[in-house]
Parts: structure tokens; sequence; C-alpha cells
């Protein structure tokens, strides 16, 4: 569930693990700062659902930083642009690389340069 934090900015607060998500609905865009983990999936979702939105409306993610609770679900809002700081961006492509060989059991996509793999999260450097 989104709570309102004022006008048009909302916070989901997490139960447990998982980091705490604020969205911001502008006149054009929806931007979500923080993705949480894939266990606050269903709450997100459904938050959303009550504001009359869909994970597809957001239109960009702001990372704080590049811990995994922070970006766990991003996978879910296919339409975003993902923001985060340049440093933090390596961590996240360190991750989606150990998920990668976790999938498909092999190292080739290691093989793979930091744009490659960082271009299919829309990763950019602010």
């Amino acid at each position: 569930m989104f709570q309102k934090v004022s006008g048009k900015v909302f916070a989901f607060i997490s139960v447990g693990d998982g980091c705490n998500c604020f969205l911001l609905i502008g006149s054009k865009e929806k931007a979500l700062v923080d993705s949480s983990l894939a266990l606050n999936k269903e709450a997100i979702v459904s938050g959303l659902a009550d504001l009359k939105l869909k994970p597809k409306d957001i239109s960009l993610i702001l990372h704080t930083h590049g811990h995994a609770d922070h970006f766990g679900l991003d996978s879910i809002f296919e339409n975003a642009k993902i923001a985060m700081h340049g440093a933090d961006a390596e961590k996240k492509f360190f991750f989606r690389l150990v998920s990668e060989i976790d999938k498909k059991g092999t190292i080739n996509v290691l093989r793979k340069g930091f744009k490659d793999v960082g271009c299919q999260f829309n990763l950019f450097y602010p």
C-alpha cells in the first residue's frame, strides 16, 4: 500500500525485508524511487492499482544506491528507464551477472561487455 506523503508523493513502507519506495506522480511522468525486493511485488502492484496505476505506467526508477533490496523489482517496470550513480550501477551489473550465471549455468555471459549487459537494464549514468 502506498501512503500519501504530500500532493502527488506517495510512500511504500516495506514490511520486513526490502527498502521503502517513493512514488512521484507528475502530469506526464511517474517515477519510483527504488523498487524494493521481489517479496514486496504483490503489495507494490496492489498499491499501484489502488492509485489506478500499473507497473507499465512507471516511466522512471531512480535508485538511491546499488544494494539489491533497492532494485530487486526493477524487472516488473518494463517501460521504466533506470537511473543511478555510475559507481552503484557497477554493483547492479555484478548482481545481474550472478543472476545470469545462475539461470544459464554458464559463464559465457562474462564475455559480454559492461555496456551490452547494462543496456538490457536501460541503465545510464546521470
